[in-house]
């Protein structure tokens, strides 16, 4: 069986201009080439950081994936009849999985030689490794699992914390009733997969200092609110600023 799950990956990029750490990348200056998103650091602008761009099943010592799908049943007496023990079935199914995300060695090589060829082919100019993510979660997302399973409609089945560290294998179990352990069958068939799994991963960068005064008309700025009980007041300018308006 070749399970069809699509895996996404979305990273976000906190902005935090007044955390001068020596180790963090500069956002503002940031570049897409050969499929990867690099960045230099902030005090070494020869040396560059990249995000993980792919994510896939981790694969066990035959190069296969850590993939499992077990649909069983469990037989039960009918009530009241005791000529027929045995009538009606019950069951389900349970799905496991080990995931990760990566970035192979080729393209890590293909994008360092990549930039060390726009910058005057400097030897000394380096692609590091992954970049140091503070947070990362997970989603299950299908249109086939869903409670109920009678409509295909998109549903989040689960989320949970993602590793931070590049490479590192998520395991993943989902029980599932009678009705969803045979339309997820029937899933795997298909050449559109109804299963995706989202990692959303976020890490904080520097850019570039401003010398300049803002002026803010509080009465045309744009509100928002959240429920964490402060207002956030977004005003447009050459880049979007959030400032916390204090009570």
């Amino acid at each position: 069986m070749n399970p069809l799950i699509t895996f996404k990956l979305i990273v976000l990029f906190i902005l935090a201009a007044l955390r001068l750490q020596a180790q963090m990348p500069m956002i503002d200056r940031g570049e897409y080439i050969e499929g990867l998103w690099c960045f230099p650091l902030h005090t070494d602008s020869l040396t560059y950081v990249y995000l993980p761009n792919s994510a896939r099943f981790a694969f066990n010592e035959e190069k296969g994936p850590r993939f499992s799908y077990l649909r069983y049943s469990i037989l039960k007496p009918k009530e009241g009849n005791t000529t027929n023990s045995i009538s009606e079935a019950d069951g389900g199914g349970i799905l496991h999985m080990l995931v990760l995300y990566e970035t192979t060695p080729e393209t890590v090589l293909k994008a360092e030689d990549a930039l060390r060829k726009k910058y005057g082919n400097n030897p000394k100019l380096k692609l590091r490794g992954p970049m140091a993510f503070e947070k990362g979660t997970y989603a299950l997302i299908s249109s086939i699992i869903t409670e109920g399973g009678q409509k295909k409609e998109t549903k989040l089945i689960a989320t949970g914390e993602a590793p931070v560290l590049e490479n590192t294998s998520l395991a993943l179990s989902f029980s599932l009733n009678p009705v969803q352990s045979k339309l997820l069958l029937e899933s795997f068939k298909m050449k559109t997969p109804d299963v995706s799994i989202v990692f959303d991963l976020s890490f904080s960068g520097l850019t570039e200092s401003h010398d300049a005064e803002l002026d803010i008309d509080w009465s045309e700025a744009k509100k928002a609110g959240f429920n964490a009980g402060v207002s956030v007041y977004f005003v447009n300018a050459d880049e979007n600023w959030a400032l916390k308006k204090c009570a």
